[in-house]
Formats: C-alpha cells, structure tokens, sequence
C-alpha cells in the first residue's frame, strides 16, 4: 500500500509546486481525473538512485497530499512531515466508500495517519471487501489500529442489526486484548469516548468501564453523565448494580474509592464490584455458582467468541457454503459449539448462576415447518408421534432441545439475559441469536424437554409452565417448536 501525506491546506497547490521545485524535484507530467489533478514527480537522489512520487490535488475540497512508494529522501520531505495534516472526516469516508479500490486504499491510507473511531464501521466493511489488496490492507490497519482482528468481530450474516451489536463487541475486545496497565493510545481514548456518548445504554456502560480500566480522568464528566436504562428494561436489581458500576467508576478515577461506603448496596458487594470492574473476572473451568454481580460485569466485559465449525463432517448434516441442513430435508441447521454458558436459576437462597460445559450440537435455526411455509405448531400431546416419525423417516435421532441446550443456543457464552443483550429492547423480534437461530422468541414460548417432561420456555428461558410426563393427556395448546441433532 502507498504511503500517504496529507498536506497542510494553508498551502495552494502552486506554493506546494514551488516549494518542491526549491528541492530539484522534476514534474514529469500531470493528469487531470474528474475533481482530481495528479503530477509525476521524480527526485535524483544520487547518480544511479531516482526517487518518484506523486502529487495529488483535489479541486473542490482543497486537499493535497503525495503519494510515495517508498521511504522519501529526508532532505526532501523532513519539512512535509512536519506540516502534514489530516483530510476531513467526511472526504477520508468518501474515499473509504469509493468504486475505485485504488481510491479506497488511499482512503485506508489517511486513516492510518490518523485513526478515528468515525472509521470503524467503514474500516470494518472493507475487512471483507472484494479487492483483495484492500482487503488485506484494512484487515492490516484494522488491528494496528484497534488491537483486536476483525474476524473477532463477525456476527451472523442474518443479524438484522449488525452495527449496533458491532459497537457493543468493539469495546469488549478492546478491553480483553489490551492490558489494563497499558495507558491507552488516541485511538482507543477517543473510542472510549465516543463510546460514552452512544445512544445505546450497553455501550456506555462497557465504556463506563474500560474508562476505568484505563484511568480515563479526563472522561469522567462523560461518566457522570450517563444515562443509564429505567425499569424495565432491566431489572431492578440489575438497575442498582450499573448504578454502582457507574459510582464505583467515578471514585476509581477520583482516587478514592476506599473512602466510599455506598448506599443501596453492602460494602462486600460494593468492592466485588470494584474488583470486577478492574478485570478479576471469574475464570471457572467446573460447574461453580456465581452471583449475579459476576454476570453483569462479564457480560458487560466480555466479547462474544466467534463462530467455531462442527470439528468433522457428519453424513447426516450437508454443508452448502456457510450453511448447514439436515441431510435430504430442507430444515437449516445451526453449529452451537462446545463451551461454557452461563445459566440463572433461582433457590430458596435467591438467584444465581452457573457455568457449565455444554457439548457441541445442531439446532433447527427456524421453528419446525412441515412444508416449508409456516410453523408445524403441535400440542405436547402429538410432538413424540411427530419426533418419532422424523427419526424413522430420515435415520437419525432427533429429539427437543434440553433446557441448557435452548439457552446455549439462543444466548451464546457472555452471559448475555436474551438474544440481543442484555435488557429489553422494542425491536427484540427482529434478532437472531448469537449462533444465528432466528425467531429466537415466541409470543407464547415453545415447546422443550427437561428431566423427562415436556415444557415451554419463554423470554430469557424462563419455564412458563411444567407439563406432565411424557406420555400424559396433558396439554392441548399448539406451540411452536425446534428440534437438535447431536453428532
């Protein structure tokens, strides 16, 4: 990729000629392409050593800059360096969105002068463009810049909503990929607080803390004035918690935080808090019961780990590109990988959650449709007559998902409450979930099957109600429902 330099534009084209003419530079030629005028230029370093570059002027902005192929002599271009400055928000976004992949790498070129967090929805799409040097140079540029690689950032194609959840994940791997005693760079900094201004509450509260992370005192009046959600778009006990987060984040950066004794909240909570925010995250590798305090700031704190493929070919499954289908049937599987999922059960002692290893498996991405038009809704009833018909008919064992088997599906591994995050949200309908399974939630709820009985699981995976055992006359409501192949 050439190497760019921005122009001071106090200085007209002519006053930039001239200045090079002083150096012995020679123009070979100029070329004029539409608002565009471009000259060659070359420079005798030595007696067997020439130097060539490129000078660009764009009429109507007002904007030159040259463009070098390699190390520029320092006599020529100390003092350029000197006096280069920035293109405009707007025109490097032009150049970024540009048909020409030339003029697109010049564009990826100005930002890697001066990286913006403007930039990172449009450096982020060219990480996939169809020019495969300028893929490369922003994929490149892309983890210089934002320390985290693109690919880490890649949500199912069917996300309605991409950007949003793109903003929300930013931060998180920022924050996972960069040590929390290394001071921030400009680049981050101003993420961080273009992050605190984001109209989407989960943002600010992840750059609530990475500002504390990385002893951003200068952001705290960004802090302070914050808006957090009402009920109910949380909870309130997790409306107290990011209250928390928010004052706890304010003494850290004012430096006295051990002078605090909060209220609404017990001193224990109060420095677990404390000590979440600063990056001492759960790291359990076995079944072990967490609070919810664990929960919230390791959702808050953690990307989403990317996609994983199915680790071999089944002759059950037909890969068809990206796509996964239940061998001669048109039912559209989903790849849920082995991991860790998080799980809130609630006791007698109150609410708290767990970690526990889930092997891999397939879903059905949409509900269950017999002919391809619309949801088979069946009451418990006839789901084994049905189940059993399938497994009979295509030689496989299919089956309802578990309990565990339906949260892991629809919420992934970061602790997430639903689908799309963390609260509620008015569009929730239009989501995936993080491995791509659409429909992800029913006015009603639909069927699953947990220690032997049939039941509805709703939003966030509460049981709506209990049905009665397998073979039961029980109940006669027709839901929706999935089924899950296990290689």
């Amino acid at each position: 990729m050439d190497q760019i330099l921005l122009l001071n534009p106090a200085f007209t084209q002519m006053e930039i000629e001239s200045l090079l003419e002083q150096y012995s530079a020679r123009r070979l030629g100029e070329f004029t392409e539409s608002d565009e005028i471009f000259s060659v230029w070359e420079l005798i370093v030595s007696h067997d050593a020439v130097f060539e570059f490129e000078l660009h002027w764009k009429r109507f902005d007002n904007i030159g800059y040259l463009c070098l192929r390699e190390s520029p002599p320092a006599t020529l271009f100390g003092w350029l360096h000197q006096h280069q400055l920035p293109a405009s928000v707007d025109t490097i976004l032009a150049l970024l969105g540009d048909t020409s992949a030339e003029n697109r790498l010049r564009g990826l070129a100005m930002v890697a002068l001066n990286p913006q967090p403007y930039f990172v929805d449009a450096l982020f799409g060219l990480c996939d463009d169809s020019d495969a040097q300028v893929r490369q140079a922003a994929q490149e540029l892309f983890e210089q810049v934002f320390q985290v690689k693109p690919e880490q950032l890649a949500l199912p194609e069917t996300h309605v909503h991409a950007p949003l959840q793109d903003r929300r994940q930013l931060l998180r791997w920022v924050m996972q990929t960069t040590a929390c005693a290394t001071q921030a760079n400009a680049a981050i900094t101003q993420l961080i607080e273009q992050s605190l201004k984001d109209t989407d509450w989960e943002v600010r509260v992840s750059a609530m803390i990475a500002c504390a992370r990385f002893r951003l005192v200068s952001l705290a009046p960004l802090i302070a004035a914050a808006i957090l959600p009402s009920i109910p778009v949380v909870t309130r006990r997790d409306l107290e918690i990011l209250h928390a987060i928010q004052k706890i984040v304010l003494f850290i950066l004012s430096g006295k935080i051990a002078e605090v004794k909060p209220e609404g909240i017990k001193q224990a909570r109060w420095f677990k808090i404390y000590e979440l925010i600063m990056g001492e995250q759960p790291s359990n590798s076995t079944p072990v019961e967490l609070d919810c305090l664990d929960a919230i700031i390791h959702y808050f704190t953690t990307p989403f780990q990317g996609h994983q493929q199915p680790p071999q070919s089944n002759p059950a499954v037909v890969s068809l590109g990206e796509k996964y289908f239940l061998a001669t049937t048109a039912i559209e599987l989903c790849w849920v990988p082995a991991g860790f999922y998080w799980a809130e059960i609630q006791s007698s002692k109150g609410a708290f959650f767990y970690k526990k290893k889930s092997p891999g498996f397939f879903i059905s991405r949409y509900h269950y449709s017999q002919h391809g038009e619309c949801d088979d809704e069946l009451p418990a009833t006839e789901l084994a007559i049905r189940i059993d018909a399938l497994n009979k008919t295509l030689g496989v064992v299919l089956c309802l998902p578990t309990r565990e088997q339906w949260l892991s599906a629809m919420c992934g591994t970061d602790a997430r409450n639903y689908a799309w995050g963390w609260g509620l949200q008015n569009d929730w309908m239009l989501y995936s979930s993080p491995w791509g399974l659409m429909q992800s939630w029913s006015d009603q709820g639909e069927w699953i099957r947990d220690e032997g009985n049939y039941r509805i699981v709703g939003i966030a995976g509460q049981l709506i109600r209990n049905e009665k055992s397998l073979h039961a006359d029980s109940d006669v409501r027709r839901l929706p429902w999935r089924v899950v192949f296990a290689p």
